[in-house]
């Protein structure tokens, strides 16, 4: 009936924003992880320099936090949080082409649940896997799942 179809659309509206909810706190979780990473790392490195949390003002410029590595060039940080064993996680079209232009300044660290360490990759890591992105005549990717 007309009623039990709109009862079950509502769970199902009110599962995926849970879902969506627990898979935001998730990623803020790992951003603030690097944030607080890349803080004790520049304090290690003796440098007076802070790490820039950018993505809490701006979540389109395909990383998440700005920082700086051992010889105080400029680095860019695109944290993720897995809550799966492999370290699963999804690397948006706009992330991949933030990698392809800033190479080797351009970072993931990758929370596997309840590490305390990321998993860090570069650059070099991810091209070397040879990932097959490519958009068909009807159709465009948007992620692409990595186990790191």
């Amino acid at each position: 009936s007309q009623l039990i179809m709109e009862w079950w659309d509502e769970l199902t509206q009110f599962v995926r924003e849970r879902n969506n909810d627990a898979k935001l706190n998730q990623g803020r979780d790992g951003e603030k992880k690097s944030f607080e990473y890349e803080s004790k790392k520049l304090i290690k490195f003796k440098s007076n320099k802070k790490p820039i949390w950018v993505s809490l003002d701006n979540n389109l410029l395909g990383y998440d936090i700005k920082s700086y590595d051992e010889k105080m060039n400029i680095i860019f940080i695109e944290a993720k949080a897995s809550g799966k064993e492999d370290g699963l996680f999804y690397l948006s079209r706009n992330e991949w082409n933030t990698l392809l232009e800033k190479k080797t300044s351009y970072f993931i660290h990758v929370w596997i649940q309840d590490k305390k360490e990321p998993k860090i990759l570069n650059y070099e890591y991810l091209i070397s896997k040879r990932f097959s992105i490519k958009d068909s005549d009807n159709a465009e990717w948007v992620n692409i799942k990595i186990r790191p």
